[in-house]
């Protein structure tokens, strides 16, 4: 079976240290790809909205709002001359919250995983009789291994954070709603006007329930995207530095901090491609069910619900374009895969780097600065005793 190793040749950071890093590539990988992500989110989900809330018939491709004859690029120019600048950011300031809980936990509980298999392993291999070792001196684990700590990452992550996610969605979606609807130009009326009125409406209109919808469509995908992103990420970077490094560098299969960034950027950019395209039909499954309830298809006993579950969402779906509809979206999905994973894997190795040094900065900063104010009170009270005492003998 497939080995990969995922140990770096600096100390890795603490656990505080690699949380920050984590968080920092969050927000700036969501940051960077803000504007490809809004796209993806309203080509999958713009056939599921008329301008009267349900969808009476299938819509064909030639009357969306988005993609079609249009493009890619064309569709920027809609959203920018409908919205402006941060049409194309619209949602970013939630999906940089949900990404620093996200990048956080999936990465963190990732490595903690995989430590707890290396010490699992490692004990067993002290214990064996035989003496033999099924662990690794340089940490160098199993692909079966690493997709089982993405499992772990990917369902704890998912089932942590969803909540955030639904909300980035309908932050990213609703306030063009009428506008997805009717193929015309205008925000619609359906707009959040913030984080907190996204949440205010989701409780009101659709409850608590509201919070999770399409979280089963979600675990189905996310799940296996996150195991298939990390694992992957690692096998990539292994091959990288196995095959291509040597190549790189001669006879030295060492490399500094800014080769180590390179080589987990061009990893994490083929994992992300590769994971994506791999569960991109349940991907717009979920999102579909997630944006369900937005356009506010409430009154004259209306159901606020378009999909019953996951299952009726993709026979709609299917009835609405065929295969061809789960696929919507594709093009602007590898556009943002492709920098997105770059981004994701660059700065968390370089931050992973950054942080722990300035941590040892600020602490070595605070330390002097507590032991320069600890001997100015020493010398004051020395002063004053001295000064003391000469009263005195006067």
């Amino acid at each position: 079976m497939m080995q990969s190793s995922d140990h770096d040749n600096h100390q890795p950071p603490s656990p505080q240290c690699s949380l920050v890093s984590a968080a920092l590539a969050g927000m700036i990988t969501k940051t960077a790809c803000a504007p490809l992500d809004r796209v993806r989110t309203l080509y999958q989900t713009q056939g599921m909205f008329t301008s009267a809330g349900h969808s009476a018939a299938p819509r064909p491709s030639a009357t969306l709002k988005y993609g079609g004859s249009f493009g890619l690029f064309g569709t920027f120019r809609q959203i920018y001359a409908e919205e402006g600048v941060a049409g194309l950011f619209r949602g970013n300031l939630m999906n940089c919250i949900r990404a620093m809980a996200v990048y956080g936990i999936k990465f963190g509980t990732n490595d903690f995983i995989k430590d707890q298999i290396r010490l699992a392993r490692s004990s067993s291999s002290g214990s064996s009789s035989n003496g033999s070792s099924s662990n690794r001196a340089d940490g160098r684990l199993y692909s079966s291994d690493l997709l089982l700590a993405g499992l772990v990452a990917g369902t704890v992550q998912k089932l942590a954070t969803y909540p955030l996610d639904l909300l980035t969605v309908r932050l990213a979606l609703g306030s063009n709603v009428a506008s997805v609807a009717s193929g015309g130009v205008g925000g619609g009326s359906g707009g959040y006007r913030g984080i907190l009125d996204c949440v205010a409406r989701i409780y009101v209109r659709e409850g608590v329930g509201g919070f999770w919808k399409g979280l089963c469509p979600t675990l189905v995908t996310g799940v296996p995207y996150v195991a298939l992103q990390l694992s992957l990420w690692d096998d990539y970077r292994d091959r990288y530095r196995r095959y291509i490094r040597p190549c790189v560098n001669g006879a030295s299969s060492k490399a500094d901090g800014a080769a180590d960034v390179v080589e987990s950027s061009v990893a994490g950019s083929l994992a992300s491609l590769t994971a994506q395209l791999m569960v991109f039909p349940c991907d717009t499954i979920r999102k579909r069910m997630m944006a369900d309830g937005v356009d506010k298809r409430t009154g004259d006993g209306m159901d606020p619900r378009k999909y019953r579950g996951m299952v009726d969402c993709l026979r709609q779906v299917l009835r609405e374009g065929g295969v061809c509809r789960l696929y919507h979206g594709l093009v602007p999905c590898i556009v943002k895969a492709l920098p997105n994973g770059a981004i994701q894997f660059g700065s968390l190795e370089l931050f992973s780097r950054l942080v722990p040094q300035a941590y040892l900065l600020i602490s070595s900063a605070c330390a002097s600065l507590a032991e320069h104010i600890n001997n100015t009170r020493t010398r004051t009270s020395t002063t004053a005793t001295a000064a003391t005492a000469a009263a005195g003998v006067t």
